[in-house]
């Protein structure tokens, strides 16, 4: 399920059905199948596919909004010292990287070069437009709107073998 796959709605990742994760709820700082945030989801499935437990750094941010998106930033900056930045395309299971509110503060996790599965609180996403209709855990392409032109960096955690 690498390179330019599309999920479909019966395909798995790490063992679970796609439909199962898309059901999981936005939970601010939540980090399993009862509610995650974007970074939850990231280290769940990290966890889930290649057995690296990363350290959780949800005590170190309030929340996920524009008005917590530099602690937000500052948190996943500091998290990103256990990753490779990757040049080229993302391959499945590497961390993406998006500028949100003008800053580096929200995380995917690429299902293949082209889209990725994340979770989002869209309540919290004021601004120009909002990211998705109604908060949750979804699948989008990389290379579209909202997100397009928005990524910042392709990371792997060092511990990750593929």
């Amino acid at each position: 399920m690498q390179g330019g796959t599309a999920f479909r709605s019966g395909d798995s990742i790490a063992g679970h059905a796609l439909m199962d994760l898309l059901r999981v709820p936005f939970v601010t700082r939540g980090r399993d199948l009862s509610g995650w945030d974007c970074v939850g989801l990231n280290r769940y499935l990290t966890k889930a596919a290649f057995g690296v437990d990363l350290p959780d750094w949800g005590d170190t941010y309030e929340g996920t909004d524009w008005r917590d998106s530099q602690t937000l930033a500052a948190s996943i900056t500091a998290g990103m010292s256990r990753f490779t930045r990757i040049e080229g395309a993302p391959m499945f299971g590497d961390w993406l990287l998006f500028r949100r509110f003008g800053v580096d503060c929200h995380v995917g996790w690429a299902l293949s070069a082209a889209q990725m599965i994340h979770a989002d609180d869209a309540h919290a996403a004021r601004g120009r437009f909002s990211v998705v209709g109604g908060g949750g855990t979804y699948v989008a392409d990389i290379d579209r709107a909202p997100w397009k032109g928005r990524l910042s960096g392709v990371f792997r955690p060092k511990e990750a073998s593929r």
